[in-house]
């Protein structure tokens, strides 16, 4: 007993946090179960989160909790201690959500961040990014491989971009255009790759041999196509803006334009996302009109492009056997599908950018917005919003109210503080140069978050809160040695 009380304090909490970054983004989300009278699914992650999640408390049971003497941990706790008090007060007083959905999207707030303090501690164990890195390496490889399975051969795809989906269909390609790989929808995905993107471009500046920046600047333009089969213009302009935050950062301003330069013409490569991008800045007039179906469909998330019509071709029991749009169906092998959700018909791009916009500026934003007036302090309590805002700080300010989100944004403020101190002096390292990848993620992060809700995506604010725990623990162990030496 008392060898594995040692390792768990020496190892465990290490080698969980490289077992988290490895399994969390490549496993499919296959739910296990659901809780009665929710839409909630626990997953084998839940599991394996949570049991990492008691290791890390009785670890600092043992070492007296010297993990919250951070300033980062400690407005985190602020942040949980705001929720706690907005969902008593949405429970009491607003009586704006049911008791145990307002709970469980709370604990799922709580669960999710709960990754930083494992990287926190994670890097503390053991002091080296290497195998943080190769894990990561391991996972942009197997999120490519299996996206490419997805586009050109049919693998299969689990998503959860709508209630029917999420109970874990398998579907194909055919079905659902924007490749999502092993992630839960393709906005996850293209999140994930502007992580990965910033991370490994740090390796790419400073790396100390060439080989490891070629091997890293292979992995860059494998997560950069994921990123561009996405099709998702938020992600692709919070890429744009990560990506230059690292570069002028680290003093490579020649290399801003060229990249920026083939960053925009590789937007070639899917003539989807260059539309949407047209249709954005350059809607026609009455095209919202043609949307038929406003008001008998909507996925749920308005990150969304066109999609090939599935054709129903024979119903049998209770299987669906359909083909792609398009196919006269000789010749071509059948898709068998359980029942899902007969898509419309495919839609012009500058039909979906509009239909995207108006779910966002005519449904979301003001129902988040009226949230806020009616609880301003505190907000309506988690889940009153329904499952999308479409961006983040409205969402949290709907849902926490005003304290919610300054506290929110204090965690972030802090960590560029610390940052910015921490820079001075490892503007050179190899360590700074990973740390600097890691918060042009939380940049990307945080403009993906103007638009899409992801930090309630659960593969994807895993990662983040994970490796946004190991740089700043890298951080602090910096500026404490620092302050020592400067004694």
């Amino acid at each position: 007993m008392q060898k594995l009380i040692g390792w768990l304090e020496k190892k465990g909490l290490s080698l969980s946090a490289l077992f988290l970054l490895i399994f969390i983004p490549l496993y499919p989300k296959f739910p296990l179960f659901s809780i009665s009278g929710t839409y909630v699914k626990v997953r084998v992650d839940d599991l394996v989160v949570l049991a990492t999640i008691l290791v890390l408390i009785w670890c600092e049971v043992r070492r007296g909790g010297k993990i919250f003497r951070s300033r980062l941990t400690q407005l985190i706790l602020v942040y949980w201690l705001i929720g706690f008090f907005s969902l008593l007060n949405s429970l009491l007083v607003t009586k704006t959500v049911s008791p145990l959905l307002g709970l469980l999207h709370f604990l799922r707030r709580v669960q999710y961040m709960s990754l930083f303090f494992i990287g926190f501690r994670a890097w503390q164990q053991r002091r080296s990014w290497r195998p943080y890195l190769i894990g990561l390496a391991m996972v942009v490889v197997g999120v490519f491989v299996f996206g490419a399975g997805q586009k050109y051969f049919g693998w299969p795809v689990i998503s959860t971009m709508n209630e029917e989906f999420s109970k874990g269909l398998i579907l194909k390609l055919d079905v659902w255009t924007r490749i999502s790989s092993t992630f839960a929808g393709h906005y996850d995905l293209a999140v994930f790759a502007v992580l990965a993107i910033s991370l490994l471009w740090g390796i790419v500046l400073g790396g100390k041999f060439k080989k490891l920046r070629w091997g890293s600047l292979i992995l860059v333009i494998l997560s950069f196509y994921l990123l561009i089969l996405t099709a998702s213009r938020v992600s692709f302009g919070a890429y744009l803006v990560a990506i230059v935050f690292v570069l002028v950062w680290a003093k490579r301003y020649w290399l801003v334009a060229p990249v920026l330069v083939l960053s925009l013409m590789a937007m070639n490569l899917n003539t989807d996302l260059g539309q949407r991008y047209l249709a954005t800045f350059k809607l026609e007039p009455n095209t919202f009109s043609q949307l038929q179906f406003w008001k008998s469909w909507r996925i749920g998330r308005s990150d969304v492009g066109s999609e090939p019509t599935p054709t129903p071709k024979k119903e049998t029991g209770d299987m669906v056997t359909i083909l792609p749009s398009g196919t006269s169906g000789e010749g071509e092998e059948p898709i068998i599908l359980n029942p899902i959700p007969i898509y419309p018909p495919p839609e012009p791009a500058v039909v979906a950018a509009q239909r995207s916009n108006d779910i966002r500026f005519k449904v979301e934003w003001p129902r988040a917005l009226r949230a806020f007036a009616k609880s301003p302090l505190l907000g309506t309590g988690y889940s009153s919003v329904t499952l999308a805002t479409d961006s983040d700080y409205l969402r949290a300010i709907a849902e926490t109210g005003l304290l919610g989100l300054v506290a929110f944004g204090l965690i972030f403020v802090e960590y560029g503080v610390q940052f910015v101190s921490f820079w001075r002096t490892s503007a050179k390292s190899q360590r700074g140069l990973v740390v600097l990848g890691v918060t042009g993620g939380v940049v990307g992060m945080l403009a993906n978050a103007a638009f899409i809700d992801v930090f309630e995506a659960s593969k994807v604010a895993y990662l983040f809160w994970l490796l946004m725990g190991l740089a700043a623990a890298t951080i602090e162990a910096e500026l404490q040695t620092r302050r020592v030496n400067e004694k």
